[in-house]
């Protein structure tokens, strides 16, 4: 799964972030984080459908992603991890939620929910939302 346009929105849609960048999965990403706040998008599942009228060659495809958030629990100023997840959340779920990545063959994004990741001692939160977008795929046999 490309997640490219997903990035680029986020890029250019958010503010605060110090980091936006994909990551193969959780584990990556969270090895590879050094700053917060920071987003990483990780594909998590791709599931093409046959269309009836034409069998296999064309597929809706269903595809799932996640926006992994950290945020600091305190904040240098003295602010709120809980209150900058809050803000973070609502400037992601704002940039995706309706974007069409591809005006020819796609739909829009729409949010399926979010979790908990990790609270752990080492003063960072990690807060994962899934997302899901449906586009046309046609094959050349």
């Amino acid at each position: 799964m490309d997640v490219t346009p997903f990035l680029e929105r986020l890029r250019a849609r958010t503010t605060g972030m110090r980091e936006i960048e994909a990551a193969a999965g959780l584990e990556a990403a969270m090895a590879s984080n050094l700053v917060a706040p920071a987003a990483y998008v990780i594909p998590m599942s791709e599931r093409g459908t046959e269309l009836e009228h034409t069998g296999a060659v064309d597929q809706w495809l269903s595809q799932v992603f996640a926006v992994l958030q950290v945020v600091q629990t305190q904040a240098p100023a003295g602010g709120s991890g809980v209150v900058d997840l809050v803000q973070s959340r609502q400037q992601v779920k704002a940039a995706l939620v309706g974007f069409v990545p591809d005006e020819n063959t796609g739909e829009p994004v729409t949010f399926l929910g979010g979790e908990l990741v990790e609270f752990g001692g080492d003063g960072r939160m990690w807060w994962a939302d899934e997302f899901h977008v449906k586009s046309y795929y046609r094959s050349n046999p």
